[in-house]
């Protein structure tokens, strides 16, 4: 067992993977934070494995960010892999100005 990750879109009833990471664990430790903040009353006996966290085009913003500041950089995921997600991410801004909706889920 171990972390894997994936987004997903959705529009019109239709469900989409848009991303799939396994073992990228600042990524999941940012979402968290994000799942505890969208989550008044979130507490630490909730799941968030196994949750869904829906993403803004604030919440991706600041993801980008992240990113091209290598601050998700671990033994896992280093800068070779910051390319890949920087246009996934940029794709899925694009997704969500044209209405889909973006969610991250993880099981661990």
């Amino acid at each position: 067992m171990g972390l894997d990750a994936w987004i997903y879109t959705s529009k019109d009833g239709h469900t989409e993977e848009a991303a799939y990471w396994r073992k990228h664990h600042l990524l999941n430790s940012h979402m968290l934070h994000l799942y505890i903040r969208q989550s008044p009353d979130w507490v630490e006996t909730d799941e968030f494995n196994g949750g869904r966290l829906f993403l803004t085009q604030e919440d991706i913003d600041k993801i980008l960010v992240l990113i091209e500041d290598g601050e998700f950089d671990d033994e896992y995921w280093n800068e070779g892999d910051r390319g890949k997600d920087i246009d996934m991410f940029t794709r899925l801004k694009e997704l969500i100005e044209d209405n889909y909706v973006v969610y991250y889920f993880c099981s661990y």
